[in-house]
């Protein structure tokens, strides 16, 4: 006899930052089913809540995705790792937890270019409906939301030093890069509070899971969605092996990300009708613009050796380790109740066309390396995030299985522009290192190294160095033109029935973190939906 396929109001594919936030804010009205689906497990793991914990491998593959680029031209040939949660609550379980919005601008320029209604003015109050800071308030932050950010004390010796030497070479000191003003260097917000991490999953979830017409999928990953006579009617997933289906009587949203929701869309026939057909997927509607446009924010990081005070080194010895577990065991405090980015500061590189504040520095008091690890030695690094990427890249299929992840390409680097910006924040870092506020404690630069000082040199250093900061963007752009693949309400173009909230519906990736604007943007889809039931 054949199995029955459960039917829901609707079916949420991702549950990440936005995924979170659609399934609790949809399942508020009792008489709509909703469904969400998940690939990974549940966030069972308490060191995905330790906010300490963002800078180690937490969990392995169980909560994360790990993805390898295509060979970047821009890097010198280099392949880099691409990194996404793969848990309930997606990359927010996982990340560095600074909030940081962007600025006004950003979104400003979507609405001009074809998205209108996701102007700063139209957004601001879904950012605020979202956010529950413990510190600040109108008109910039919300406190009643659901989700717990607080600010950086800037208790690290290191870190107020950084940011006296900012100060000391001509920067301002700014409160909130998150208020009217950007430039300057300050404290960080963060998505924690009370030493725990408040991820979406953690924000949104732990309420509404209790809810009889909400259900929680996990382990499911979806393969295709179920089209028919140009609607979507529901999602397969796999599951266990298997294949099951699920319909959905009013829509199927995709909030699987930048990376996993345009292979979906492909996997299912609705992209680019020539690739669909080299790999034999019948075309439902030929969207070009369904993988291009792919971004991301790439940097690097200067790092300084230290004597003295501050690092945070300090904690990887065995008794200092077991005395701070202890103290976040029994007392929720110490070195692992916060995330050790204190500091940031947000800067103009001067490089290109004035486009605003392009260059994002962030102040960390340990120093790793991309390609080693931990750097087993007292020192801090200053993290360089150029962004406002002028380069472009894709993410098509590598086949018609979805077990096989796809190809992935932001090409980093292919616009000079990108190069000479990244450069700048280098300088920019440097000269701040190098006032008197760290005379006392300076010692090697370790990274560029002494020797790089030219053009030239930087820029070698760059390509060999430069990693992604995982806020890919923009491959499912919203829009009215032609490459365009939703509309302002982020509907699908050519599909009823299909909605896409994620990263990739961003035509520009602000200039920010994204975690924050991710989940706004499931704030607004969630209204969008809710508007019209």
């Amino acid at each position: 006899m054949a199995r029955q396929i459960e039917s829901y109001d609707y079916v949420v594919v991702g549950g990440g930052s936005a995924g979170c936030v659609l399934a609790a804010r949809l399942s508020e009205r009792p008489e709509l089913r909703v469904l969400l689906l998940e690939a990974g497990g549940r966030d069972w793991s308490p060191l995905l809540h330790i906010p300490a914990a963002a800078f180690l491998p937490v969990g392995g593959q169980r909560s994360r995705w790990t993805y390898a680029t295509a060979p970047q031209d821009g890097l010198d040939g280099r392949v880099l790792g691409e990194v996404r949660g793969r848990t309930l609550g997606g990359t927010s379980a996982i990340n560095g937890m600074l909030y940081c919005r962007g600025e006004a601008a950003d979104y400003d320029g979507w609405a001009a270019n074809g998205a209108p209604g996701w102007a700063y003015d139209d957004v601001l109050p879904y950012f605020l409906k979202s956010e529950g800071h413990v510190t600040a308030g109108a008109p910039y932050h919300g406190t009643a939301g659901p989700v717990r950010v607080s600010r950086a004390p800037i208790a690290n010796p290191l870190a107020r030093r950084w940011i006296e030497a900012a100060m000391q070479a001509g920067h301002g000191f700014n409160e909130d890069i998150n208020g009217q003003e950007r430039l300057g260097v300050g404290p960080s917000d963060w998505t924690c509070a009370n030493g725990r991490r408040a991820s979406a999953a953690v924000a949104y979830l732990r309420a509404a899971r209790r809810r009889p017409n909400l259900t929680i999928r996990t382990h499911a990953l979806a393969s295709r969605i179920l089209i028919d006579h140009g609607r979507a009617q529901g999602v397969a997933y796999l599951r266990r092996g298997c294949e099951e289906r699920v319909h959905a009587d009013r829509e199927v949203i995709l909030a699987a990300g930048a990376i996993q929701s345009p292979q979906l869309l492909m996997l299912s026939g609705i992209g680019p009708a020539a690739q669909l057909k080299a790999f034999g997927i019948a075309t439902a509607v030929d969207l070009p613009g369904v993988g291009a446009n792919y971004h991301d924010h790439v940097g690097a990081s200067v790092l300084v050796g230290t004597h003295g005070e501050g690092s945070a080194y300090r904690y990887f010895s065995p008794g200092s380790a077991m005395v701070e577990g202890l103290r976040y065991l029994f007392r929720g405090k110490g070195a692992l109740a916060e995330p050790p980015l204190e500091a940031v500061g947000v800067f103009r590189s001067g490089e290109g066309p004035d486009i605003g504040p392009d260059l994002k520095l962030g102040f960390i008091p340990i120093m790793v390396r991309a390609s080693e690890g931990l750097v087993r030695q007292h020192g801090f690094m200053t993290r360089i995030c150029m962004t406002k990427p002028a380069s472009r890249g894709f993410i098509c299929l590598r086949s018609a299985s979805p077990a096989d992840p796809p190809i992935i390409d932001a090409r980093y680097f292919a616009e000079e522009v990108d190069l000479r910006r990244t450069r700048a924040g280098v300088r920019i870092a440097r000269a701040i290192i190098a006032q008197r506020a760290f005379d006392d404690v300076r010692g090697e630069e370790l990274a560029p190294g002494p020797a790089a000082t030219g053009d030239d040199d930087l820029d070698r250093f760059l390509r060999w160095t430069a990693e992604p900061d995982y806020h890919g963007a923009g491959s499912c752009r919203m829009g009215r033109d032609s490459h365009a693949v939703v509309d302002e309400t982020l509907a699908v173009h050519g599909i009823a029935g299909l909605r896409i909230a994620d990263a990739s519906i961003m035509p520009t990736v602000p200039s920010g973190n994204t975690n924050a604007p991710v989940m706004m943007i499931g704030e607004k889809a969630a209204d969008l939906i809710l508007r019209s039931v």
